[in-house]
């Protein structure tokens, strides 16, 4: 509903715990991943250095067991830009299972790594994020 980005990846035994489905950190993987994906995609920059920002706060909501093989699809939507900080949505989707599997939310604050201190997103990165936010979040 309203993602605008998307990162499909299959699920590898390296993601599993000992009952043989998704280990739960690993749906913070999944949003990682899309995360990064996005950042890179949005900053037209590659590497450690374009990541110029720390998170806040990250939550995860379970819906379901997901196994090894199946192919998923974390998805991404800018949910609020702030003048120093942005929330994200996602949704970890299971092409297997046809069915919403985990969705969860983050806070990153922009951070000058050199100062150690939180920065102010430019005007021209806070447009190209509202590009992947819901119309009710472009107000």
């Amino acid at each position: 509903m309203d993602f605008h980005f998307e990162l499909r990846s299959r699920v590898e035994l390296r993601d599993l715990d000992a009952l043989g489905h998704v280990y739960h950190v690993n749906y913070l993987v999944f949003f990682e991943n899309v995360r990064t994906a996005f950042w890179f995609e949005v900053t037209g920059q590659q590497g450690l250095e374009a990541l110029d920002f720390v998170m806040a706060t990250v939550t995860c909501n379970y819906h379901a067991p997901v196994y090894m093989g199946e192919e998923v699809s974390s998805r991404l939507r800018v949910d609020r830009v702030g003048s120093k900080s942005l929330t994200l949505a996602y949704e970890v989707f299971s092409h297997s299972q046809d069915r919403l599997v985990a969705d969860g939310t983050s806070v990153q604050v922009a951070y000058d790594y050199s100062t150690r201190q939180s920065k102010v997103l430019s005007d021209p990165l806070k447009e190209r994020l509202l590009a992947y936010s819901r119309p009710s979040a472009r107000k």
